[in-house]
């Protein structure tokens, strides 16, 4: 009440002291032309235009103007400060609460208990068998990969050691997967065929290394077909890799050896139907590194000016 005597005051003393006046709501009104005003907002445009100067008829809007918003203002504030009333149990009033789920079936019906224990003994029964053969096959993996790491930096005593341990791993993995009910499953998994996969090329290379053959399949007799197959495209990667560090201290002996053993196993595949599947993609990434290892001996021929064909 008092802020609205303050505001009627201060606009009274203005308008009868003909003092040009501008209102925060309105924007502005001018002496020179009282018949406009400046536009509103569009919630505070006036009922009715001022019709003369800035006398009794213009004061009068005004004030009723501002005396309307005010007591707006003071009701809306007044609203918001009143607590909302709540009921008995603590809930607004008209609340409406939903009614409790009742279950759709009798829960004595004729559920098969002994059929489902079964399948939860078997579930259990392998994700028991999955707990020990998963971890194996992790470490079967590493310990291959430590191997070939190991003879790419020319530590051989310890490439040996992690790849003596890597198969006997691989044959304990291989004895739990084959006495798991769901071995069809598991020898599948990405998981178990990448660390066998691992395992022919951590042996590959080694024979390589040591004998510049590759050894027979004697030691692999218990992977599949495609098992043993990935295993040699991954030697045929990490050949290209051996190449490049031995192609960089001018060993052309070392990279035409594995460009003549890449191409072979090349030739080889050519004479097998690969179905389309993860075999088949392999495969089409083999000729890829021939063609990379050909050219790696292009390059070395111009640099050092050696005949490839003279160290064959």
């Amino acid at each position: 009440f008092d802020m609205r005597q303050n505001i009627q005051a201060n606009l009274q003393h203005k308008i009868s002291g003909s003092i040009p006046f501008v209102c925060p709501r309105l924007r502005c009104i001018s002496i020179a032309s009282p018949n406009r005003v400046a536009p509103a907002p569009r919630a505070l445009q006036l009922s009715k235009p001022f019709t003369g100067g800035l006398g009794i008829s213009g004061s009068g809007n005004i004030q009723h103007l501002f005396h309307t918003s005010t007591t707006r203002l003071m009701e809306t504030a007044t609203r918001a400060m009143q607590p909302v009333m709540m009921d008995m149990e603590g809930r607004p009033p008209q609340t409406k609460v939903p009614a409790r789920p009742t279950p759709l079936v009798s829960m004595s019906t004729g559920v098969p208990q002994a059929a489902l224990a079964d399948l939860k003994a078997t579930m259990e029964e392998e994700a028991s068998i999955r707990d020990k053969v998963f971890p194996l096959a992790r470490a079967t993996s590493e310990q291959a990969e430590q191997a070939v790491h190991a003879f790419h930096c020319g530590d051989y005593e310890e490439a040996m050691v992690a790849l003596a341990k890597s198969m006997a791993n691989l044959h304990v993995t291989l004895d739990e997967v084959e006495a798991a009910a769901n071995s069809h499953y598991l020898r599948g998994h990405p998981a178990i065929s990448d660390a066998f996969e691992k395992c022919v090329l951590a042996e590959y290379f080694a024979s390589f290394l040591t004998t510049g053959t590759l050894s027979s399949r004697s030691s692999f007799s218990r992977l599949t077909d495609e098992e043993y197959m990935c295993g040699v495209i991954s030697l045929c990667h990490e050949l290209n890799r051996y190449a490049v560090g031995r192609a960089t201290v001018a060993d052309s002996a070392s990279v035409v050896l594995c460009c003549d053993l890449v191409s072979d196993l090349f030739q080889k595949f050519l004479a097998f139907d690969f179905r389309n599947g993860n075999l088949r993609r392999r495969y089409d990434s083999v000729k890829y590194c021939v063609k990379r290892l050909e050219d790696l001996l292009y390059e070395l021929s111009l640099a050092s000016g050696f005949d490839a064909s003279a160290v064959r």
